[in-house]
């Protein structure tokens, strides 16, 4: 069985074995497979067989010995080494039009892709494999950049948290001056503080998310191709050629670094003046702020 449509329809057989009949008697379901013929036989007709002049000499398998062999991947490896055309399905794809970026046969060439600039896939699959790999250093360039705003971001929210640490620990201070007359007041500005630091964060965490999904497109695109390139055949890297181009281009060409920098700050302050009145201060001792501030004095 040297035929790739032999091969593919013996794997086909041989998964339902109860399905095949005896090609000789055509009456008992087969039961030995005859190597040199390519024939399905019940145990009758393959005793037979053997003892014709003929195929005396043959070579008879069990199907029962077979069938471990034949999975997905027994078929999957077989679709690796041969492309049927479409158009000519007896025969197999080993040429590659450059005019339609598609995998043809050599009955294709004669009238569908006449004129047409096409070459064997073992000569022209160095060239694209080359111009597909070389597309993907503005993606690995864009990862790292991404990375680093992530990390970043990260570096800033640990500025925003440990500010928040810092800020409340001067309202405890200037409060506790205050005693039990101030409590309230300490409780709304860290309020104050509480609400304008989830603003932050959340402004921030929203801005990761878009970053992160941005580093798994990115990361994605590449993980993709270069598996590809590693594990998928010279025709199937061939095919995906034009989509996977223009898939690079639309992402370098929405690639703005700008939106990587953090929008936030870690700029929570506490903004207090001299009061001299203990009473009107308890309400008024101070409020916290985003940015720096200048007080005027009174």
């Amino acid at each position: 069985m040297h035929n790739l449509f032999e091969i593919r329809d013996v794997f086909e057989k041989v998964k339902e074995p109860q399905q095949t009949q005896c090609e000789n008697c055509e009456k008992n379901h087969s039961t030995r497979i005859c190597q040199d013929c390519s024939v399905f036989l019940c145990q009758e007709c393959a005793e037979i067989h053997q003892k014709w002049k003929s195929s005396r000499n043959h070579k008879l398998v069990a199907i029962i010995d077979i069938q471990a062999s034949v999975d997905e991947a027994s078929m999957v490896s077989l679709k690796r080494e041969f492309s049927c055309c479409p158009k000519h399905p007896k025969n197999v794809c080993k040429i590659y039009c450059e005019t339609c970026s598609e995998l043809i046969c050599s009955d294709c060439t004669i009238r569908l892709h006449q004129g047409h600039q096409y070459d064997l896939i073992s000569d022209t699959f160095p060239k694209y494999k080359q111009e597909i790999l070389a597309s993907l250093q503005p993606v690995k360039r864009h990862l790292a950049v991404v990375k680093k705003a992530l990390q970043a971001l990260d570096k800033r929210e640990k500025e925003i948290s440990d500010q928040k640490v810092a800020t409340e620990t001067d309202i405890d201070e200037q409060i506790n001056q205050l005693q039990d007359s101030l409590e309230k007041r300490r409780a709304e500005l860290k309020g104050q503080l509480d609400k304008l630091t989830q603003h932050k964060l959340k402004s921030l965490a929203a801005q990761r998310d878009q970053v992160k999904l941005l580093h798994t497109q990115l990361a994605s695109c590449l993980e993709y191709v270069e598996d590809s390139m590693k594990t998928g055949t010279q025709g199937e890297i061939l095919e995906m050629k034009a989509p996977v181009l223009k898939h690079i281009q639309d992402m370098t060409a929405k690639f703005k670094p700008d939106t990587l920098v953090s929008e936030e700050e870690a700029d929570m302050l506490l903004i207090s003046d001299d009061i001299p009145d203990l009473n009107r201060a308890c309400c008024e001792v101070a409020d916290v702020v985003e940015g720096h501030v200048v007080c005027d004095d009174k």
